[in-house]
């Protein structure tokens, strides 16, 4: 019975881990996502710039100042799920944390209670003899 419970707490444990794993991957993802949708906006205020300067002309270059901004509105709305899901992913990973820490101390348990019971057993055999 105590096997099996410490089996089954191993299992949640090691589906825990998964389960953080995943999303690591997938706050790694949208960190890219973010990047990507920065040097996009900031490609297009540059070509902004560009047009701007060269043709001496802000109207020419407004839709690509617009279209930069856009991304980076974009960039600061993805950046912001990513802090919210990073925080709740720390926390996720203290509690694994705590877990861990607590079948580390089942275990240190477990291995006294089995090593008493093998004294037992030993001078049980001794007395048998």
């Amino acid at each position: 019975t105590t096997l099996a419970l410490y089996e089954a707490d191993t299992d949640q444990l090691e589906a825990r881990r998964a389960e953080i794993d995943r999303e690591q991957t997938a706050l790694s993802d949208l960190a890219a996502v973010v990047n990507k949708l920065i040097d996009d906006g900031n490609e297009q205020i540059d070509q902004g710039n560009t047009v701007a300067a060269e043709m001496q002309s802000n109207e020419e270059a407004q839709p690509f100042w617009d279209a930069g901004a856009s991304l980076h509105a974009q960039a600061e709305q993805k950046q912001s799920e990513l802090a919210t899901r990073k925080d709740a992913l720390d926390q996720q990973v203290t509690e694994h944390n705590k877990e861990i820490d607590a079948q580390e101390q089942v275990n240190q348990d477990l291995g006294a209670l089995s090593e008493t019971i093998n004294q037992q057993v030993r001078a049980y055999n001794k007395c048998l003899e």
